[in-house]
């Protein structure tokens, strides 16, 4: 089942409020109601606050937008697997735990 399957399953407790691809081409042809923003780039979904962001690129691109939304004060979850390294892994962990603890 792909995302947005899973998102129709689960349309009575979860309402995406938008979703980001740099591509404008994949963006406009997206299986989303209207009410979904679409947007080209993280930092601008971001603006909206969402309650989770859910990472769905490919896992060398993980630690990056991960942290970026942790950064945020966005909840995080992301695809297997969370990064392709290590050390990209435990900066992930770090700074979502350091917003928790701060939050």
């Amino acid at each position: 089942m792909n995302h947005f399957e899973s998102i129709e399953a689960h349309s009575t407790n979860v309402e995406p409020v938008g979703v980001c691809d740099e591509n404008s081409d994949v963006l406009e042809n997206l299986p989303l109601d209207a009410s979904a923003k679409r947007f080209i780039r993280l930092s601008d979904l971001l603006l909206e606050k969402p309650d989770l962001a859910i990472i769905t690129t490919p896992s060398g691109l993980h630690p990056k937008q991960c942290i970026h939304a942790a950064r945020a004060g966005i909840h995080v979850m992301t695809e297997k697997p969370m990064a392709t390294r290590w050390n990209d892994g435990l900066r992930i962990v770090a700074k979502v735990w350091s917003h928790l603890r701060s939050s």
